[in-house]
């Protein structure tokens, strides 16, 4: 049964279909998307969820950090403005009248619109076809299809677009079996959904269209392709044509961002612990610009480093200099404390970082600006940055004289007497 609903029904409706994907509160404050998944967060809520998830998406677990968040303006309304909408919606009259709106009973979503089939399809389908992702195309020719006395027969592998590997499995049977299967075989790659074309080119014409989902080591494809009693007697080849490609480009997309999360997963479990320093400018609205104090940090290696204002620039920078211990290629990250946990800067890059190296943070925002927006945390005068030092790629040998040195109090000279297992076991770089 159906229903003519008001505007200010249609409004309570569409707000309260999109919450926050953590708190669920309808609508999200501050309202911001991940650029991934399109899944919509309070500001507030995905930044705190990306602090202790190191940079993660909380619905797809897609690398994000809090600076490629975007901000959704559309739907950041508040309470206040609900009425005023609500008058707009009904200014229109999109209630009234037979040209109402009609709601009828909540529809469940589908969960997977890639539906598995198999179908005849028109021989000689040219390639490429429109639409849809690029394919990868392949032959191959069955020799002496009556006298061969292997039950399977494999062609030649070939290589996709995205680096998957793929060949044809012909099921020929043995003995009394007279039905040949043709499958198609993923070799390496990811699973995925998936479209296949299997064509025989020569006797009877025959193209068979499969769409199913593919995963490592595993064929699809048609187990009753050809009966063998159709063909001619004697000695003959089959010479078969085939095609595979993702169904579409949703189903591209998704097989990429697996390569993706996959690749970062990788990244992060290479990623040293990193060390957190906590910089703090006191009494902030007396302090000297020009002349600032430097102070000194030590982290998990021994190395050293200092962090300062970069106080001759118009913006509230910061730097980040390793005085002494081990260069190599780290990420840097800082954050700008605000009391309000929503409103804090962050900014984070990957560096080479040699010794003396300054490396500078820039948060965009002017020096006489920081008590202003509340930055100088109002009657505490203190501005606090937090910077997070991650350790990507440092030398091995240098991890190993500097942990011994720390924990041990022994001599820091590394010889190479020294045994593979003592060597990666004091080792906490990357690639140990």
């Amino acid at each position: 049964m159906t229903t003519t609903v008001t505007s200010q029904q249609v409004l309570n409706q569409l707000i309260t279909s999109l919450p926050c994907a953590l708190c669920r509160n309808h609508p999200p404050v501050n309202v911001h998307i991940c650029p991934h998944c399109s899944e919509l967060f309070c500001f507030r809520c995905i930044q705190d969820w990306i602090r202790r998830s190191r940079n993660r998406c909380a619905k797809c677990n897609g690398t994000l950090p809090a600076s490629m968040l975007i901000k959704l303006r559309c739907l950041d309304i508040g309470t206040d403005r609900v009425d005023e909408l609500g008058a707009d919606l009904a200014n229109l009259n999109i209630g009234a009248g037979s040209s109402g709106l009609i709601v009828g009973p909540p529809v469940a979503a589908p969960v997977d619109c890639h539906q598995t089939e198999t179908r005849h399809v028109e021989v000689g389908r040219a390639e490429p076809v429109l639409g849809v992702p690029r394919a990868v195309e392949g032959t191959f020719t069955l020799r002496n299809v009556h006298g061969c006395r292997l039950a399977w027969v494999c062609s030649e592998h070939v290589v996709d677009e995205l680096g998957f590997k793929w060949r044809l499995r012909i099921k020929v049977g043995k003995g009394r079996e007279q039905q040949l299967g043709a499958f198609v075989e993923l070799l390496y790659g990811e699973e995925g959904f998936y479209e296949v074309l299997l064509e025989l080119q020569n006797v009877v014409p025959l193209a068979l269209l499969v769409r199913d989902r593919i995963g490592h080591d595993a064929y699809v494809g048609v187990p009753n392709f050809l009966d063998k009693r159709t063909l001619p007697p004697g000695r003959f080849d089959l010479r078969f044509r085939y095609t595979i490609r993702p169904a579409d480009f949703k189903a591209k997309v998704q097989i990429q961002q697996r390569l993706l999360n996959k690749r970062t997963s990788r990244t992060q479990r290479l990623k040293g612990n990193g060390d957190c320093f906590n910089y703090h400018i006191d009494n902030y609205s007396v302090t000297d610009l020009e002349n600032p104090d430097y102070q000194q940090y030590t982290d998990q290696f021994g190395s050293v480093w200092k962090i300062g204002i970069h106080g001759n620039h118009e913006f509230a920078d910061f730097e980040l200099v390793l005085v002494s211990g081990i260069p190599g290629i780290f990420q840097l990250e800082a954050d700008l404390g605000h009391p309000d946990g929503g409103c804090e800067k962050h900014t984070a890059f990957e560096r080479n970082v040699q010794l003396n190296q300054r490396n500078f943070f820039n948060f965009h925002i002017r020096w006489n600006q920081l008590a202003e927006y509340g930055y100088a945390h109002g009657h505490e005068d203190v501005v606090k940055v937090r910077f997070v030092v991650s350790p990507l790629q440092v030398d091995l040998k240098q991890v190993v004289k500097a942990t011994r040195a720390n924990n041990d109090g022994e001599s820091d000279d590394f010889s190479d007497e020294d045994t593979p297992n003592e060597y990666y076991y004091y080792s906490s770089s990357s690639f140990d």
